[in-house]
């Protein structure tokens, strides 16, 4: 008798354990911030589609990272192949229609390599509104949060113009610009380990519609919709990433 006591005791206290209090969203994205913040290697790949006024694409792209500035990326779009790697603040693009590297400074470039895509993505899902638990799932057999959120872009540009510089030169023309920004409605799913709170995956959903100003006194409204799944995997794992041959 004692004992089935002892053990319906422990039974109890391994269930309260077990259903004791969940992390909030904010709290496993706080976590996950922190997590990535630490990682020295990852990889990653992205697929996309877009319809652009009728128009179908497709694009795929797979990266990797090892911290504090290395990156190497390639994509995939339609029938044209890019290549970019980073090395601090050096670049070399490689492009398929001049099978040549083009050396630059990427402090330079009017277009760069996007260097640490997951903690710049992890810091983007601060700003996810409506959050919502989804049920758990597993990403790669590792069991994960899974929630889904939207992002308030009006929000986001009203934000940015705020913390402009109004002594920075083409002031005006930036925030009438910024403010032009496509009507815009992004919905976010994502995955985050439990174990660990490393993001594993990120879909988004988007439909925009800007005013195209065809310049003869006429407009037109065109709308793109577009959907994008980015996962993360090889965490801390060994990756080397050189400069091209030759250069």
């Amino acid at each position: 008798m004692i004992k089935r006591y002892i053990l319906s005791v422990l039974l109890s206290l391994s269930l309260l354990v077990a259903c004791g209090p969940k992390p909030s969203p904010e709290e496993v994205i706080s976590r996950t911030v922190d997590a990535v913040s630490e990682l020295q290697t990852y990889r990653y790949q992205m697929t996309s589609a877009m319809i652009l006024d009728g128009e179908a694409s497709q694009a795929h792209m797979q990266g990797e990272f090892v911290s504090p500035d290395r990156l190497h990326v390639t994509i995939v779009n339609d029938d044209r192949t890019e290549e970019g790697i980073r090395i601090g603040q050096t670049e070399y693009i490689w492009q398929s229609y001049t099978d040549s590297w083009e050396m630059r400074d990427w402090s330079a470039a009017m277009y760069s390599l996007r260097n640490n895509m997951a903690l710049s993505t992890v810091e983007m899902l601060d700003s996810l509104v409506g959050l919502v638990k989804l049920p758990d799932e597993k990403i790669d057999g590792v069991s994960c949060f899974h929630y889904r959120g939207s992002i308030d872009v009006e929000a986001q540009v009203k934000d940015r113009i705020a913390n402009l510089d109004p002594t920075l030169p083409g002031y005006e023309e930036i925030v009438q610009a910024m403010a032009q920004q496509p009507r815009s409605e992004q919905n976010v799913e994502f995955w985050v380990g439990k174990e660990d709170y490393l993001l594993r995956q990120i879909d988004t959903q988007a439909d925009m519609v800007y005013t195209d100003d065809e310049g003869k006194d006429t407009e037109r409204e065109v709308s793109i919709s577009a959907t994008y799944s980015l996962r993360f995997y090889d965490f801390n794992q060994p990756i080397q990433i050189e400069h091209p041959t030759g250069q």
